[in-house]
């Protein structure tokens, strides 16, 4: 592929905007439920971001769909890009004309967009790259670091415009940049890029040699034997040595140089196919099948459900474990978007490093092995938080220990979305991993954030008028989410421990036990 960094930086930027941009949405809900007006769409618009990012899942089970065609790429992601501007200009209308249920539908649908953006950014990244987990990394920390300018961004028009004002103007925050590094993209279908990867990965495997078979046919000393071994040699790149020195001074046998030849060639087409990571095909409902997609499913599930639950209702939240002002509240969301943005970086450079050769049990991957630690820590944090708000001599957390939990949290979530990609990979090879990814983030992940912001909303639900005893009972209904966080993130500990490789998507691949 032309230009791999130049289109890197694309799926960077295609990412950040075009699905992490929509998380700084989460700004509006303490703007909207301190609205007299529009409070009632407080709710409405954490079930609308939940229900986005069920339905971007979905999106992109259609974008892994999309990466079979022959679909040109280009051509996707702007006409993809427009259909985001014209259901992001429509939410200020459903907004002013009192319209719920038009404003959660609007968000689910643009959801669909959300997914085939991010699916096509991920996946041109890793057949751009040269290093496919640090190329994962960038364009997946790109999410936070979008969310976190849109944040700002979204924070400083709701100074200088009203509430629909500002989802009018934030369709062009959105969608501009992604309009504007389109070029960046290659004009031929997704597929042709992951073929040309493949293509340059495998010369990697190849001797460069050069000698002139014709002369050795030419010379008077050659046998046929030797000249057809000689070509064959080449044909395969195999070193001018392979055939037992030079014409003039060794000859084989017939028999001798078709074994010889034979067995050269088949270590080097066994050694490009495990380099390329091909694997073997496996059809969806055989991949569901599998234990070790239960063991991912599990870890995605605890990634998504306590982190996107608590983010999308994160005001209210801030507000009643903390009473956190609404100039920290923009303050907290905009450092943990920052540090989850370095995780996923960190995460995707560490995946290829983190393992440890000695122990047979955490040997194979470095994912597997970031994701226990990432996991232990939010099952931590979440016990932490339990304890802390149902404290009552202490009734106020302060601001560290939320921060310290948030992190704990947040952080497995950004790790998450990096390493369940790579062990989606490794799990279930290149072959696989699309469809992997897809039916994780489009059923596992996009449900689990659907249902935990559901239940967040149904335990705390908004308080009209604020009150000692109405901060009280909010911080027992969040005391109550946070269990279920706990036994979410314990159970996604265990996937984690117990993931390997699954034996029918590598069967006929030869793979390094490290």
């Amino acid at each position: 592929m032309k230009r791999p960094i130049l289109t890197v930086v694309g799926c960077c930027v295609l990412c950040g905007f075009g699905a992490g941009g929509f998380l700084g949405l989460t700004v509006l809900t303490k703007a909207i439920a301190d609205n007299e007006e529009l409070a009632d769409f407080s709710n409405a618009l954490a079930v609308g971001l939940g229900t986005q990012y069920f339905i971007s899942a979905l999106g992109m089970i259609l974008a892994a769909n999309l990466v079979l065609s022959q679909l040109r790429l280009r051509r996707v992601l702007i006409w993809n890009a427009l259909c985001m501007l014209v259901l992001q200009l429509c939410l200020p209308a459903a907004l002013t004309v009192g319209s719920k249920a038009a404003f959660v539908l609007l968000m689910a649908v643009q959801g669909m967009t959300i997914g085939v953006a991010y699916i096509y950014a991920v996946e041109t990244a890793v057949a751009a790259a040269e290093s496919p987990g640090l190329a994962l990394g960038l364009v997946t920390a790109a999410v936070p670091g979008g969310q976190v300018l849109c944040t700002l961004a979204l924070s400083v028009l709701l100074n200088m415009f009203s509430i629909p004002r500002t989802l009018a103007i934030s369709a062009f925050l959105f969608v501009v940049p992604v309009l504007l590094v389109a070029p960046l993209f290659p004009d031929t279908s997704l597929g042709e890029c992951q073929i040309e990867s493949h293509e340059y990965d495998s010369t990697r495997v190849s001797y460069d040699i050069d000698f002139d078979t014709e002369s050795v046919s030419a010379s008077e000393s050659a046998t046929p034997a030797l000249t057809s071994a000689a070509r064959a040699a080449r044909a395969v790149a195999i070193p001018l040595d392979a055939v037992d020195g030079d014409a003039n001074s060794k000859l084989l046998s017939d028999a001798q140089a078709e074994a010889r030849l034979l067995l050269e060639r088949r270590k080097v087409d066994a050694k490009a196919k495990a380099e390329m990571d091909i694997g073997v095909p496996m059809r969806w409902w055989e991949l569901m099948c599998e234990q070790n997609f239960l063991m991912l499913a599990l870890i995605v599930m605890a990634g998504a459900g306590p982190s996107y639950g608590i983010l999308f209702v994160f005001g209210r939240a801030a507000e009643a474990l903390t009473g956190a002002s609404d100039a920290l509240i923009a303050s907290l969301i905009s450092v943990l978007s920052v540090y989850q943005g370095i995780i996923r970086f960190a995460a995707g450079a560490g995946s290829d490093k983190f393992k440890a050769v000695r122990v047979r049990f955490l040997a194979w991957s470095g994912a597997k092995n970031l994701m226990i630690v990432f996991m232990g820590g939010q099952a931590l944090a979440c016990f932490v938080l339990i304890k802390c708000s149902t404290d009552h001599e202490h009734p106020v957390m302060s601001h560290v220990t939320f921060l310290l939990c948030m992190f704990g949290v947040f952080g497995a979530c950004g790790a998450c979305g990096v390493l369940s990609a790579v062990l989606a990979h490794e799990v279930f090879s290149a072959e696989n991993g699309a469809m992997v990814i897809s039916i994780l983030n489009g059923v596992f992940d996009g449900f689990t954030t659907l249902v935990f912001t559901l239940l967040v909303v149904h335990l705390a639900p908004p308080e009209k008028h604020v009150s000692h005893r109405s901060m009280a009972s909010s911080r027992i209904g969040y005391s109550k989410f946070f269990v279920y966080c706990l036994v979410l993130s314990v159970a996604g500990l265990l996937g984690a421990a117990m993931v390997g490789r699954s034996r029918r998507a590598w069967r006929g691949v030869v793979i390094s036990p490290i």
